[in-house]
């Protein structure tokens, strides 16, 4: 899958001393991108949004 990442998310990330939360980080991150659909990637869950105008960026 093609994945992409706000500055503010790389951002957050060097801030993160703990070496295995990165590698877990890492770990997932590289398991979406070789993932060939959503049904491919472990433990996903789908998200749930009360009304269309709290996720503008859901809109399709």
């Amino acid at each position: 899958m093609k994945v992409e990442f706000r500055k503010s998310f790389e951002k957050d990330l060097s801030k993160i001393r703990d070496e295995d939360l990165l590698l877990k980080i890492k770990t997932v991150i590289e398991e979406v991108e070789t993932a060939e659909s959503l049904l491919n990637i472990s433990n996903i869950k789908k998200l749930k949004a009360e009304g269309k105008e709290e996720c503008g960026e859901c809109e399709g």
